[in-house]
């Protein structure tokens, strides 16, 4: 059984986002800005199971839709243990150097 990549892009000079699908579940890599929830709403119409998250790295451009996702808490994160200070400190995201505001994902 072949997996399906689908490829979404926000805000073109930053990461883009894959779902990859195969069977009835789902692996999501990289949710970038995720604007309007796409990536939620995708996930819904495809009827699949979403596994979990995976973030390549942890610069803001690949996490920033973690941000108000809803019921994230629940969902499995996979990140390399060096990136995931990351996600608190806009600092070493770079969010604050890029976009002139910090993002910041409170790990539970």
């Amino acid at each position: 059984m072949s997996c399906q990549v689908l490829t979404y892009s926000f805000h073109g000079a930053f990461c883009n986002s894959y779902l990859l699908m195969k069977g009835d579940e789902c692996l999501l890599i990289d949710p970038g800005f995720n604007e309007g929830h796409i990536l939620e709403k995708e996930i819904k119409k495809t009827g699949k199971k979403l596994l979990g998250i995976l973030l390549t790295h942890g610069h803001f451009d690949h996490f920033a839709g973690l941000r108000d996702w809803e019921g994230i808490e629940r969902i499995p994160l996979f990140m390399g243990q060096e990136d995931v200070p990351n996600l608190e400190d806009p600092e070493k995201n770079v969010s604050s150097l890029f976009l002139g505001y910090p993002i910041q994902v409170k790990k539970e």
